[in-house]
C-alpha cells in the first residue's frame, strides 16, 4: 500500500513539517499554507504593526462576524431601546445652547 503525498507542504502523515513553522507554531513567512496559498505580510501604516494572519489584524476582535452578531444580540435584548437619558434630564448640548442664548439676550439689554 502506498500513501499519497500532497503538494501542499504536508508530509506523508498529512502534517506540516516543523521546518515550515516558527517557534510559536505559526507558519514561517514565505512557506505555503494548507491550501497552497502563500501568506502575505500586511502592515498598519499609522503604527508600523505587521501581521500575517487575519486574526492578528488590529481591530479584528470586534469586527469579525462573531463579535458583530454578539453585539447585535446584546442590543436586541435591551428592554428600553427607544428611551434616552436625554428624555429624562434633557440633552446637555441643547441645555448649553439655551443657556448661551439666555446670556446673549441679557447682554444685549
Amino acid at each position: 500500500m502506498t500513501i499519497p503525498t500532497t503538494t501542499s507542504g504536508a508530509n506523508a502523515n498529512g502534517k506540516r513539517p516543523l521546518s515550515t513553522l516558527d517557534s510559536n507554531g505559526d507558519p514561517v513567512a514565505g512557506s505555503s499554507r494548507a491550501h497552497g496559498e502563500s501568506q502575505q505580510l500586511k502592515t498598519h501604516e499609522a503604527s508600523g504593526y505587521s501581521w500575517l494572519r487575519q486574526e492578528d489584524e488590529p481591530g479584528w476582535g470586534w469586527r469579525n462576524k462573531k463579535a458583530v452578531d454578539e453585539a447585535a444580540r446584546a442590543y436586541d435584548s435591551l428592554v428600553y431601546k427607544d428611551k434616552r437619558i436625554g428624555n429624562r434630564w434633557g440633552d446637555p448640548f441643547e441645555i448649553a445652547d439655551r443657556e448661551l442664548a439666555v446670556l446673549r439676550s441679557q447682554q444685549e439689554r
